[in-house]
């Protein structure tokens, strides 16, 4: 099958054409089953391919693994081979053996591609080589489960309890015997020769570099991203905390702002819609490494993206008062991370009026909550409301409460069993928020 060519240019099209619910969900079965799929899989963003091969499963991405790109595949172990720092093997070789299905060479030029400090530390401590001298002083039951190299005075002990992963080192040893002699050979002697944990080490350092380049930078930098910016006074879009009435706003529809301002873009413009939707994961990235989410951890990914997309439309709608053309405007301009903060900064307006309504408070410490406040240490105020409050205002007030000073805050959304919480994403949201707190502060007043 010739693939028909096909532009960078078309690809968020094409995510957004294949996607179940928004544009990081590319669906799998749909995308296999175009003809120029092995042209437009290696044109999409690593990241993206990787969060739907492990929506769909791996057993289930065979026929995907020889269409993606050299980047796509070192960013598959970057995100999946790895729990914290430390490397784990089983889940490479899970990966590898998916191109031992489809032949067994392709394994080994796929594990050669890897950085060489990568395939040196993947076997470390799982093979060991012996001479003809040194397998005369071994017990009979080791000696047993020797394999003999080509030459035949070299022998390796593949050294794990994991028959899976026994299997699947086995068959890229088998792969590189096959293909370069020499490589294989010399493959053993580092493995052997270094120094354990270095190769690790220096693997390491490689995929933060970049997981750095996708947004997961360090966690000093990446809390930034949590620092509010305040809304400038006398701008349009301001909050007023004197209001006591509920909020008069109407409630928008299911689609936000920034929905529709992204919708537009396909129709427009596709590289800036390229560049919006990489700064948004960008941005969800950085959060990740400031709560201690794995690349991995799809489910956290996508629960920090919603609140992510949420505060950027909050503040496109704010500064822009709704015009979608200025909102537009403000879009491109503006890097997604400092509309996020200034999202953060409209909410921050309202935490602000009410630390000052707890400050009034009598029998209550409120200097201790101003600290926490202050640091943003969320844990910590939210059990502090718990300890404080829940007997004056009640469970579903302190709830409320807690979701405004939660790291990524929320609104109570009324249901017909319970309140869920849905993110602040419109003025509506913002002006429900805060008509909300007034209510849960009711009672609270009548103890100043």
């Amino acid at each position: 099958m010739q693939p028909i060519q096909s532009s960078t240019k078309n690809v968020p099209e094409l995510a957004s054409r294949l996607s179940d619910s928004d544009w990081l969900n590319i669906d799998m079965p749909s995308l296999l089953g175009r003809d120029d799929a092995p042209a437009i899989v290696p044109q999409l963003a690593p990241q993206q391919l990787f969060l739907a091969m492990q929506r769909t499963g791996r057993e289930e991405c065979v026929d995907l693994m020889p269409m993606l790109s050299d980047e796509q595949w070192i960013k598959v172990v970057d995100y999946d081979g790895w729990r914290g720092e430390a490397l784990v093997p089983s889940e490479v070789f899970a990966w590898l053996n998916l191109y031992q299905s489809q032949s067994p060479e392709s394994m080994s030029v796929r594990y050669r591609q890897l950085d060489e400090c990568y395939q040196i530390a993947l076997l470390q401590g799982l093979i060991q080589t012996y001479d003809e001298a040194e397998i005369e002083t071994l017990p009979e039951q080791v000696r047993d489960n020797l394999y003999a190299l080509p030459c035949n005075t070299l022998f390796y002990l593949i050294n794990t309890a994991d028959q899976e992963l026994h299997q699947h080192i086995q068959n890229l040893i088998n792969s590189a015997l096959a293909q370069d002699i020499a490589y294989a050979y010399s493959l053993f002697a580092y493995v052997q020769a270094l120094p354990p944990n270095e190769q690790q080490a220096q693997a390491s350092q490689f995929r933060r570099a970049r997981l750095e380049e996708d947004g997961f930078v360090p966690f000093g930098q990446s809390i930034e991203a949590l620092m509010p910016i305040a809304p400038v006074a006398g701008v349009a879009g301001g909050v007023d905390m004197e209001a006591t009435g509920k909020a008069v706003v109407a409630k928008p529809g299911p689609e936000s702002l920034l929905v529709k301002l992204q919708n537009r873009l396909l129709q427009e413009d596709e590289e800036a819609l390229g560049r919006v939707q990489h700064g948004l994961m960008s941005l969800a990235n950085s959060l990740c490494a400031a709560v201690a989410i794995e690349p991995d951890n799809v489910l956290g990914l996508k629960l920090i993206l919603s609140h992510v997309q949420a505060l950027v439309s909050l503040a496109l709608e704010m500064r822009s008062q709704g015009d979608q053309n200025a909102a537009l405007a403000i879009l491109s301009a503006e890097h997604p991370k400092t509309l996020f903060r200034q999202g953060l900064g409209y909410v921050e307006v309202i935490r602000a009026d009410v630390v000052h309504t707890l400050e009034n408070l009598k029998g209550v410490d409120i200097e201790q909550f101003r600290r926490l406040w202050k640091t943003k240490k969320f844990a910590a105020q939210l059990n502090w409301i718990d300890e404080k409050l829940l007997e004056k205002i009640g469970f579903t007030s302190c709830e409320m409460l807690k979701s405004l000073f939660n790291r990524f805050p929320m609104r109570a959304e009324p249901g017909k069993e319970r309140i869920k919480f849905v993110p602040i994403a419109s003025r509506y949201d913002l002006e429900t928020l805060r008509y909300q707190m007034n209510e849960c502060l009711k009672s609270l007043r009548s103890l100043v």
